[in-house]
């Protein structure tokens, strides 16, 4: 009897180690992907600063096709618009720093940190992309959270893939660089159709 019990004890320290074992091993995993984000976002903002000018011209010629008769030609594109949109970029840009400071202090937390890294960079991103046609139309960082914000499920769609790719190391810079003019034009095209539906129905 006391044999069995001994033995009893060391299978359940046995199976608690194993439990242990897996539990610490995803805690690893999540900590590696969420450091990941933050490296790769952290490495893609300065270039995202110096070629803002370039996808600011892109989103404006995809605009100009959709909107057609709706395009504002007041905003059109400028060489004071371009330095503007360059100002813009270096905003976001110093966001993104503080975004990435807050990601990396939420990687700490298990489980549920992580998660909310990948969410933090999605919508991130999001914001990256809005920022062309909503800067066009100069509006300000608050009224951009406020678009994100009341539109929670479109804002979603069009960062997480952006967020998931940034997990991939060597994959994330050439195919975030190959997909960025097409993510650009993308939202643009959803954050129009969502802002010009009303004059449309007027």
């Amino acid at each position: 009897m006391g044999k069995n019990f001994f033995t009893s004890g060391q299978s359940s320290l046995a199976w608690w180690q194993i439990i242990k074992d897996y539990f610490f091993g995803a805690l690893r995993w999540l900590y590696l992907i969420g450091t990941r984000i933050i490296c790769f976002y952290l490495s893609f903002l300065i270039a995202y600063t110096l070629t803002s000018p370039g996808y600011f011209f892109l989103s404006h010629a995809a605009e100009k096709i959709y909107a057609g008769s709706h395009f504002d030609p007041d905003a059109a594109f400028t060489l004071k618009g371009s330095l503007r949109d360059l100002w813009e970029g270096a905003k976001i840009a110093l966001l993104g720093v503080v975004v990435t400071l807050v990601a990396f202090s939420l990687n700490f937390i298990p489980l549920l940190g992580q998660a909310l890294v990948i969410l933090l960079y999605t919508f991130y991103s999001t914001l990256i992309f809005i920022d062309y046609p909503a800067s066009r139309r100069q509006w300000s960082l608050g009224r951009k959270f406020s678009w994100l914000r009341n539109n929670p499920f479109i804002s979603l769609r069009l960062g997480i893939f952006p967020a998931l790719i940034s997990l991939v190391p060597v994959i994330n810079i050439f195919g975030m660089a190959f997909l960025f003019p097409l993510m650009t034009v993308h939202a643009t095209l959803n954050f129009v159709a969502i802002e010009i539906s009303p004059q449309k129905k007027a």
